[in-house]
């Protein structure tokens, strides 16, 4: 399980790594078409359908390039900027290469750093810095002076890095040489069908074992509760369904409350030099909202289906007794154990399971919270006076 936190959480960091390449490419290029119109730079800023820097030129500056065809195969005294639909960078660079296209390809030697984005990347000039490259399909070819960081889909690399490897891939390939670490993680295959509705049948599977042993609990240690919530959910569902949309955004409200007073508290404290009972303020408040988000999460995940299922199996067997007599508390099992297979396997449903999940768990979550003050309520009712005997 860690092995498969530790994969998504490195393939979360290479979207992000992709997001912000490209961000900052749009942002420079977006930036460099502006400019463009200004003729002054002498040549920095460039763009058209088909943009060529020849071989013959050397350019003095750092360059910005957009167009649908860029190919840079002068010198550049600078750093290269491209954007394209076919970017290649055949030339000399003395700084470094930021490069977004369908397809981008690497050939010349750059003394610093490169970092691309695209379709098809192939990387196969010498790098003397880092190499950061997001794509589809990646071969590098060339030699790198330091780190190789990689997200994409096919990757193959054959040429040769000096640092690290790592980052992930759908698939991958390395017949070059690495002089430090290889930690690239490849996405494993695709289950097949046949697995995938082995796996689904087992989840639902858990799902169920888990809310029977929810609602079996509820059953023994509050009876009297889940038998009025069941029946506020048969006989009453619209207020159920309106208390649970008032529970839900308290839950809410309480938890935003909480952390406020925690943080007001704490500042204060702290203002007061009572550091360590500033830090205790804010391990209390992170307690009470971690038991309270683990509280309310289990109500919604299991619970509410156990007496949600309880209600739908009443409704159709409408003799049965309730669960407060302890006579026939296995019946009451039984019956919640066929609502709750039914309301999981309803809420596992591809399209409409997750709207009646969402209403489960507002009719569920609602009664709990009426039967909840309708107990308190009868709590405070004082018992009617014995009449007095007669003579």
């Amino acid at each position: 399980m860690s092995l498969l936190r530790g994969h998504r959480a490195r393939r979360v960091a290479g979207r992000v790594g992709f997001g912000a390449l490209v961000a900052v490419i749009v942002g420079l290029i977006a930036t460099s078409a502006v400019l463009a119109q200004d003729q002054t730079l002498g040549g920095k800023i460039r763009s058209g359908s088909t943009v060529v820097v020849p071989a013959t030129e050397t350019v003095n500056s750092s360059l910005y390039i957009s167009g649908g065809t860029v190919s840079v195969d002068g010198t550049v005294n600078g750093d290269v900027v491209a954007a394209g639909g076919n970017v290649t960078v055949g030339g000399p660079v003395t700084g470094d290469v930021i490069a977004a296209g369908g397809t981008v390809t690497i050939t010349g030697a750059v003394k610093d750093s490169v970092r691309v984005a695209g379709g098809t990347v192939v990387v196969g000039g010498n790098v003397a810095g880092d190499v950061l490259v997001a794509g589809g399909r990646i071969d590098v070819t060339g030699q790198i002076g330091q780190d190789l960081i990689i997200y994409g889909g096919q990757v193959t690399v054959s040429g040769s890095v000096a640092g690290n490897v790592t980052g992930n891939a759908s698939a991958y390939s390395r017949t070059g040489t690495v002089g430090g670490a290889d930690t690239v993680s490849v996405a494993p295959p695709s289950a097949p069908p046949e697995r995938r509705a082995v796996d689904e049948v087992g989840a639902i599977i858990q799902q169920i074992l888990a809310v029977l042993i929810f609602g079996v609990l509820a059953l023994w240690l509050a009876p009297r509760l889940v038998d009025t919530a069941e029946r506020l959910i048969r006989e009453r569902p619209a207020t159920a369904f309106g208390w649970g949309i008032v529970g839900a955004i308290g839950f809410l409200v309480l938890v935003v409350v909480i952390s406020i007073v925690a943080v007001l508290l704490a500042i204060g404290l702290g203002l007061l030099g009572a550091g360590q009972l500033a830090a205790l303020d804010v391990f209390a408040a992170f307690v009470a909202v971690a038991g309270l988000s683990i509280a309310f999460a289990a109500t919604a995940a299991f619970l509410v289906d156990a007496i949600v299922g309880l209600a739908l199996a009443r409704l159709v067997w409408r003799r049965s007794p309730p669960v407060t007599d302890g006579t026939d508390r296995s019946r009451a099992v039984v019956l919640m154990a066929v609502g709750a297979i039914v309301i999981v396997l309803l809420t596992a449903l591809p399209i409409v399971g997750g709207l009646i999940k969402l209403v489960v768990v507002l009719l569920g979550l609602g009664a709990l919270i009426a039967a909840w003050r309708e107990r308190r309520r009868r709590a405070r009712v004082p018992p009617p006076a014995a009449a007095p005997a007669v003579a």
